[in-house]
Protein backbone atom coordinates (compact mmCIF):
# COMPACT_ATOMS: atom_id res chain seq x y z
CA UNK A 1 0.00 0.00 0.00
CA UNK A 2 2.65 2.26 0.30
CA UNK A 3 3.49 2.29 -3.12
CA UNK A 4 0.14 2.91 -3.63
CA UNK A 5 0.62 5.87 -1.73
CA UNK A 6 3.30 7.33 -3.01
CA UNK A 7 1.42 7.52 -6.84
CA UNK A 8 -1.47 8.91 -5.30
CA UNK A 9 0.15 11.38 -3.51
CA UNK A 10 2.64 12.07 -6.40
CA UNK A 11 -0.33 13.00 -9.29
CA UNK A 12 -0.29 9.47 -10.30
CA UNK A 13 -3.84 8.48 -9.66
CA UNK A 14 -4.62 5.52 -12.21
CA UNK A 15 -1.65 3.89 -10.85
CA UNK A 16 -2.59 4.07 -7.33
CA UNK A 17 -5.86 2.93 -8.28
CA UNK A 18 -4.68 -0.41 -9.85
CA UNK A 19 -2.56 -1.40 -6.98
CA UNK A 20 -5.64 -0.55 -4.81
CA UNK A 21 -8.54 -1.97 -7.29
CA UNK A 22 -6.50 -5.14 -7.88
CA UNK A 23 -5.92 -6.69 -4.56
CA UNK A 24 -9.21 -6.29 -4.06
CA UNK A 25 -11.26 -9.86 -4.32
CA UNK A 26 -14.07 -9.05 -6.98
CA UNK A 27 -16.59 -10.04 -4.25
CA UNK A 28 -15.75 -7.35 -2.15
CA UNK A 29 -15.43 -4.28 -4.70
CA UNK A 30 -18.80 -3.43 -4.89
CA UNK A 31 -18.55 -2.29 -1.12
CA UNK A 32 -15.43 -0.44 -1.68
CA UNK A 33 -16.76 1.36 -4.93
CA UNK A 34 -19.98 1.96 -2.62
CA UNK A 35 -17.69 3.33 0.67
CA UNK A 36 -15.92 5.71 -1.49
CA UNK A 37 -19.15 7.19 -3.43
CA UNK A 38 -21.06 7.68 0.21
CA UNK A 39 -17.62 9.86 1.26
CA UNK A 40 -18.50 12.08 -1.81
CA UNK A 41 -22.12 11.84 -1.45
CA UNK A 42 -21.98 13.02 1.81
CA UNK A 43 -19.58 16.21 0.93
CA UNK A 44 -21.76 17.04 -1.39
CA UNK A 45 -24.78 19.17 -1.80
CA UNK A 46 -26.08 16.37 -4.65
CA UNK A 47 -28.34 14.01 -3.75
CA UNK A 48 -30.61 12.39 -6.73
CA UNK A 49 -32.54 9.70 -5.68
CA UNK A 50 -30.44 8.01 -8.70
CA UNK A 51 -27.25 8.45 -6.54
CA UNK A 52 -28.54 6.70 -3.55
CA UNK A 53 -30.23 4.16 -5.70
CA UNK A 54 -26.51 3.67 -7.28
CA UNK A 55 -25.19 3.06 -3.24
CA UNK A 56 -28.34 0.89 -2.25
CA UNK A 57 -27.69 -1.53 -5.50
CA UNK A 58 -23.45 -1.60 -4.59
CA UNK A 59 -24.70 -2.56 -0.96
CA UNK A 60 -27.09 -5.00 -1.80
CA UNK A 61 -25.33 -7.84 -3.45
CA UNK A 62 -28.50 -9.13 -4.55
CA UNK A 63 -28.90 -6.05 -6.37
CA UNK A 64 -25.37 -6.06 -8.31
CA UNK A 65 -27.30 -7.47 -11.18
CA UNK A 66 -29.15 -4.23 -11.78
CA UNK A 67 -25.70 -2.34 -12.26
CA UNK A 68 -26.27 -2.35 -15.86
CA UNK A 69 -29.28 -1.04 -15.71
CA UNK A 70 -28.63 1.95 -13.47
CA UNK A 71 -25.31 2.19 -15.25
CA UNK A 72 -27.66 3.24 -18.25
CA UNK A 73 -29.97 5.51 -16.48
CA UNK A 74 -26.93 7.76 -15.27
CA UNK A 75 -25.24 7.47 -18.37
CA UNK A 76 -28.10 9.77 -19.66
CA UNK A 77 -27.04 12.51 -17.46
CA UNK A 78 -23.96 12.18 -18.60
CA UNK A 79 -24.96 12.53 -21.69
CA UNK A 80 -26.86 15.69 -20.79
CA UNK A 81 -23.87 17.32 -18.94
CA UNK A 82 -21.34 16.45 -22.31
CA UNK A 83 -23.40 18.54 -23.82
CA UNK A 84 -23.54 21.51 -21.38
CA UNK A 85 -20.08 21.19 -21.10
CA UNK A 86 -19.31 21.22 -25.12
CA UNK A 87 -22.10 24.34 -25.62
CA UNK A 88 -20.75 26.43 -22.79
CA UNK A 89 -18.65 24.74 -20.69
CA UNK A 90 -19.27 23.62 -16.90
CA UNK A 91 -19.99 25.88 -13.58
CA UNK A 92 -17.91 25.09 -10.69
CA UNK A 93 -21.33 23.41 -9.43
CA UNK A 94 -21.84 21.41 -12.80
CA UNK A 95 -18.06 20.52 -12.22
CA UNK A 96 -18.60 18.88 -9.04
CA UNK A 97 -22.23 17.23 -10.61
CA UNK A 98 -20.15 15.88 -13.26
CA UNK A 99 -17.37 14.14 -10.93
CA UNK A 100 -20.39 12.68 -8.85
CA UNK A 101 -21.95 11.44 -12.48
CA UNK A 102 -18.97 10.07 -13.66
CA UNK A 103 -17.79 8.19 -10.47
CA UNK A 104 -21.39 6.67 -9.99
CA UNK A 105 -20.77 5.32 -13.64
CA UNK A 106 -17.48 3.61 -12.67
CA UNK A 107 -19.93 2.41 -9.11
CA UNK A 108 -22.04 0.34 -11.60
CA UNK A 109 -19.55 -0.69 -13.33
CA UNK A 110 -18.07 -2.29 -10.78
CA UNK A 111 -20.82 -3.97 -9.10
CA UNK A 112 -21.98 -5.29 -11.70
CA UNK A 113 -18.78 -6.86 -13.08
CA UNK A 114 -18.72 -8.40 -9.63
CA UNK A 115 -21.83 -10.80 -11.09
CA UNK A 116 -19.59 -11.97 -12.98
CA UNK A 117 -21.49 -10.69 -16.48
CA UNK A 118 -20.75 -12.21 -20.14
CA UNK A 119 -21.14 -8.55 -20.98
CA UNK A 120 -18.98 -7.13 -18.18
CA UNK A 121 -17.58 -3.54 -18.27
CA UNK A 122 -14.20 -2.71 -19.33
CA UNK A 123 -11.80 -5.17 -16.18
CA UNK A 124 -10.22 -1.43 -15.60
CA UNK A 125 -13.35 0.73 -14.17
CA UNK A 126 -12.42 0.29 -11.15
CA UNK A 127 -8.91 1.70 -11.32
CA UNK A 128 -10.50 5.13 -12.61
CA UNK A 129 -12.36 5.52 -9.35
CA UNK A 130 -9.33 6.80 -8.18
CA UNK A 131 -8.08 9.37 -10.33
CA UNK A 132 -12.11 10.77 -10.49
CA UNK A 133 -11.49 10.73 -6.31
CA UNK A 134 -8.06 12.51 -6.57
CA UNK A 135 -9.65 14.61 -8.76
CA UNK A 136 -12.43 15.63 -6.91
CA UNK A 137 -10.23 16.08 -3.99
CA UNK A 138 -7.73 18.35 -5.67
CA UNK A 139 -9.67 19.93 -8.22
CA UNK A 140 -13.57 20.38 -6.97
CA UNK A 141 -13.17 20.53 -2.97
CA UNK A 142 -9.27 21.40 -2.91
CA UNK A 143 -10.67 20.20 0.86
CA UNK A 144 -7.22 18.88 3.02
CA UNK A 145 -9.61 16.70 5.39
CA UNK A 146 -11.57 15.53 2.40
CA UNK A 147 -8.27 14.74 0.64
CA UNK A 148 -7.22 12.86 3.49
CA UNK A 149 -10.47 11.21 4.19
CA UNK A 150 -10.15 10.31 0.41
CA UNK A 151 -7.30 8.61 0.52
CA UNK A 152 -8.36 6.45 3.90
CA UNK A 153 -11.62 5.52 1.84
CA UNK A 154 -9.17 4.07 -1.30
CA UNK A 155 -6.87 2.24 0.69
CA UNK A 156 -8.37 0.79 3.58
CA UNK A 157 -8.76 -3.35 3.73
CA UNK A 158 -12.41 -3.85 2.78
CA UNK A 159 -14.59 -6.39 5.23
CA UNK A 160 -17.39 -8.51 3.89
Amino acid sequence: MEIAERFWTNGKPLRAGRIIFERIPSELRPNWAARIFKLVLDHSHHQLPLFHDVLSMANNQHLWGNGHNIFSDVRTITMKMDKIQLERGFTDDEVEFASIVALAELVCKVTYNATHPLDEFDEDSGWYIAVLLKGIAVRVWADEKFSRDAWDALSKPVEA
